[in-house]
């Protein structure tokens, strides 16, 4: 599935909806998709900044706060909802609500990871950690329905943050790079492989 920012800040998506992951209230059946655009069921006046769609979810920064929507395993959609169940309309991330000062947010596919500017910049992400892709050691945290501060990651001043499968990079004001969780073809460029967590590895450095 896809989702984009309109004209007038409202996050639209389209494709497959088989999770919710479009967020209109609909889908949630094998099968479901939408072929063409359709607003995502976010209620009263909002302003989007940031949206990013993951495997089976989606997330957005609205009002400074994120919202979440789709498949809820692992906690991926932040909400501390600890039947993990799907959630075809948006639902708030714990302690992300509006006026958070959230100002982007990474969807991966177990994982979510957002930059919260309040009241210092630090990264936080929630979901699946397995390979430890919310910055913490696997065998101490498997999973975080609500965010988690990445370690090291305090103050810092990121310019662009994403995520993928299971690792999340964060590029940073002076042009460096750094990137956390599963490693096991050397994605996160750091001259070797393994996962890694806890403090940072600077990458982009050939």
């Amino acid at each position: 599935h896809t989702c984009a920012i309109n004209s007038s800040n409202r996050v639209i998506c389209w494709g497959e909806n088989y999770r919710g992951q479009l967020g209109d209230g609909t889908g949630g059946t094998s099968g479901d998709y939408i072929a063409h655009a359709v607003v995502v069921n976010i209620a009263g006046a909002y302003t989007a900044s940031a949206v990013s769609a993951g495997l089976l979810h989606t997330c957005a920064v609205i009002d400074g706060g994120v919202k979440c929507w789709g498949y809820g395993r692992f906690g991926r959609l932040g909400n501390n909802d600890p039947a993990e169940a799907t959630q075809l309309s948006p639902v708030d991330v714990s302690g992300m609500t509006a006026g958070a000062g959230v100002t982007m947010v990474a969807a991966g596919n177990g994982q979510t990871c957002a930059l919260d500017t309040t009241p210092t910049p630090q990264i936080y992400c929630w979901g699946l950690n397995a390979d430890g892709q919310l910055g913490q050691n696997p065998a101490a945290l498997a999973q975080s329905r609500v965010p988690v501060a990445v370690p090291g990651l305090s103050g810092m001043n990121a310019t662009r943050l994403d995520a993928d499968d299971n690792h999340a990079c964060i590029v940073l004001g002076g042009g460096s790079m750094e990137c956390w969780g599963g490693n096991d073809f050397g994605q996160l460029g750091t001259g070797a492989t393994g996962d890694v967590w806890g403090p940072q590895n600077d990458v982009c450095h050939p």
